[in-house]
């Protein structure tokens, strides 16, 4: 399993094409360091929060979370990276799930899911 995660992974890194809605891009709000904790949720996320009278914004612990890792051998100078230049290695998921795999995803393949709202930082 884990070999066709790192597969794909570093197939993402090469795929241009990703997102291929550019617009998704702008749902980043946040700047890429390398070690920054992001979080971000989906429409599903927004509505059931939204059904409960709840502001999903201010339960970080209840959605998706990770770290900012860039991807191999990018030369960076210690500022922000480009969304496709990292990474996120997944450790927190919505709360339903009580012990989550650590997973990883290419950021270009976060955004390439049209029922993502935003990726922010806390």
């Amino acid at each position: 399993m884990l070999d066709k995660e790192i597969k794909q992974l570093f197939k993402d890194f090469e795929n241009c094409y990703l997102p291929k809605n550019i617009d998704n891009v702008d749902k980043l709000q946040c700047s890429l360091e390398s070690g920054k904790r992001v979080y971000w949720y989906y429409q599903e996320d927004k509505d059931f929060f939204s059904n409960e009278g709840w502001n999903i914004d201010e339960h970080y612990n209840d959605i998706f979370s990770g770290i900012v890792v860039p991807i191999p051998f990018i030369e960076n100078n210690g500022g922000e990276f480009d969304f496709d230049e990292v990474m996120i290695c997944i450790d927190r998921y919505p709360c339903e799930k009580d012990y989550p795999e650590i997973s990883w995803v290419s950021l270009n393949r976060l955004l390439d899911d049209d029922n993502l709202i935003k990726i922010f930082e806390e």
